[in-house]
């Protein structure tokens, strides 16, 4: 009976945490509001204020590794750069692998930054302005911003302008487009692997506040770097809230899982939509990005998919932004609106709704393509659009998007949303200033809730099983009540194990000290940035005068509590 009250009180609280999970996660919708609209501002066959740029991220230019990422790069600026033609390129983060031939060690190549440099300034043949920014990768090992290991500041495009964040406007077809970089890179930046996620400092927090008001001026504002904001440490309210006012949130760094999760997109409940790329390094990913008379899409693309094709109106229901973007002129409009990219002339493109021809899209100027339509047609609900498109050279693509004109929305899919919405970090809740010629030191409130929550579930798991047996052991020994007959499946053999520990002396106090070890001493003493020495602990780290919250060092504990626990049920049989 008690066995029974147990589980049910499980299923409960499992039941609720799922519960708030899915509330967590859900995205709201809002209704697309009707109005006149002037001659001027229809989406017609002109191409009015249409701008598009590109990014790229997690290149990992590597002097051990892959040595076609050089050379793709090199295709990617001399034919898809050619071809597209951006004003703005934005390369968000670890432009460099910094990573030794063991795949443990960490350290500085210059000779990769000399190799990155040179693509450069290739790249920079074909686009305005190209907007790097640091990752982990291209801080491993560099104990601060001015160190001569720094070879972002001397090797990338805007390392010798700008240290940190910055701010870049672009001014195309009198529309203004902001570009807010953030930097989120660690300092010290410490050595692999415990330089993963990022910190806003509360200066570099105040930094940015005054960059979104500078940026109000513009019509768009596209906030970048290399951190998902559920890997970014910040001050309170935290970067959602900061970038609730930009168009999108550009980013990198997770791989999206090694493409596991493809789509990792997701709209926060601040409004802002957050965009993870997949990496050039080992999937040669990029995106084309548009506003078309004030309408945000994108579509991402490998390096040699030809044509490259990128549908405007109407745009893809997931990424509406009532709010933000004037999405009552979809269904004003009198033309769909494409762009095509190609490196020879597009010989036909073809559109379908819902299955059914609509019609062949001509091109109206440069890789605007259009084609005239009937948007009362799709009034209500869902509806999908698709475009091919061929080349000259026999090239060809479709592309498709799910899209409304009432509001309804095509769901954001769950593994993206739990990947950027989720609360792995929270924000820094204060700041403790050092006395007068020393460094800053921040303490953190909650934060890296989820590897917390992870590590102290194994830690229980394995710690409290082991003490209720303990106890068992010696009511059995006292007379008490009799030892149970276990069966000999699966869990009968673990239960066995854990029996054999818990009652064996040797091996509990073995268990035992190490946990509490786990718990309160220091992991390793040294040196974790060059020329500075360093103490970690599960909770955090110390190098030199700062103090670094633990990130991965709780998934490193829980890793090492499953460990213990394998060991000492084998070591038991």
């Amino acid at each position: 009976m008690q066995l029974q009250v147990a589980f049910c009180c499980l299923l409960a609280i499992v039941g609720i945490l799922l519960a708030r999970i899915i509330a967590a996660l859900k995205v709201h919708t809002n209704p697309i509001h009707d109005r006149e609209v002037k001659d001027g501002e229809i989406l017609g066959n002109r191409k009015g204020s249409l701008f598009y740029f590109v990014q790229i991220t997690d290149i990992h230019i590597s002097i051990f590794r892959d040595p076609n990422r050089i050379p793709d790069l090199w295709t990617f600026c001399d034919e898809n750069l050619k071809v597209i033609k951006p004003p703005v390129v934005i390369a968000s983060g670890d432009l460099t692998d910094a990573t030794r031939e063991q795949p443990m060690g960490s350290q500085q190549y210059e000779e990769e930054w000399r190799q990155y440099s040179n693509s450069v300034r290739k790249c920079k043949n074909h686009t305005k302005a190209w907007l790097d920014i640091r990752g982990n990768h291209d801080t491993f090992n560099v104990p601060s911003s001015n160190s001569s290991i720094n070879y972002f500041r001397n090797y990338s495009a805007q390392g010798r302008l700008h240290s940190y964040s910055y701010m870049y406007t672009t001014k195309e077809q009198g529309y203004t487009v902001n570009f807010i970089a953030v930097d989120g890179t660690t300092e010290p930046g410490t050595i692999k692997p415990y330089n993963f996620f990022g910190i806003i400092s509360p200066e570099g927090f105040a930094v940015l506040e005054k960059m979104k008001r500078d940026a109000a001026i513009g019509n768009a504002t596209f906030w970048f770097g290399h951190y998902p904001t559920s890997t970014l440490l910040s001050p309170s309210p935290g970067m959602r809230e900061l970038m609730n006012d930009g168009m999108a949130y550009l980013n990198g760094h997770l791989h999206t899982f090694f493409m596991m999760v493809p789509k990792m997109h997701t709209l926060h409940h601040s409004g802002l939509i957050e965009l993870e790329l997949g990496d050039w390094k080992d999937h040669r990913i990029y995106r084309i990005l548009a506003i078309d008379n004030g309408l945000f899409s994108f579509v991402d693309l490998r390096v040699h998919d030809w044509p490259a094709i990128l549908i405007t109106n109407p745009k893809d229901s997931m990424y509406m932004q009532p709010t933000k973007e004037p999405l009552w002129k979809m269904a004003k409009s009198t033309h769909i609106r494409i762009l095509i990219f190609s490196k020879s002339a597009i010989r036909h493109c073809q559109v379908k709704i819902d299955d059914a021809d609509v019609g062949q899209c001509l091109q109206s100027d440069g890789p605007l393509f259009v084609l005239p339509w009937n948007p009362q047609d799709y009034s209500k609900g869902l509806h999908k659009l698709e475009v091919s498109a061929m080349d000259s050279d026999l090239q060809t693509r479709n592309e498709t998007i799910i899209f409304s004109l009432d509001g309804s929305r095509e769901p954001f899919p769950f593994g993206g949303r739990f990947a950027l919405m989720s609360d792995a970090v929270t924000t820094l809740q204060e700041q403790i200033d050092m006395a007068p010629g020393r460094n800053m030191a921040f303490l953190f409130g909650d934060f890296n809730t989820q590897a917390q929550c992870l590590f102290g579930f194994l830690f229980a798991a394995w710690i409290l099983p082991l003490c209720i047996l303990r106890i068992c052991h010696y009511r059995i020994l006292g007379g008490a009540f009799v030892k149970p007959r276990l069966s000999n499946d699966f869990f009968g053999r673990l239960a066995r194990n854990f029996w054999i520990a818990a009652a064996t002396d040797r091996i509990f106090i073995f268990i035992m000290l190490g946990m509490v070890y786990l718990l309160i001493g220091p992991w390793f003493v040294g040196e974790l940035a060059d020329g500075l020495y360093g103490v970690i602990f599960l909770w955090g780290t110390f190098v030199g005068n700062v103090y670094q919250p633990g990130s991965l060092s709780y998934f490193y504990g829980a890793t090492h509590s499953y460990s213990a626990l394998d060991y000492a049920g084998s070591f038991a049989e």
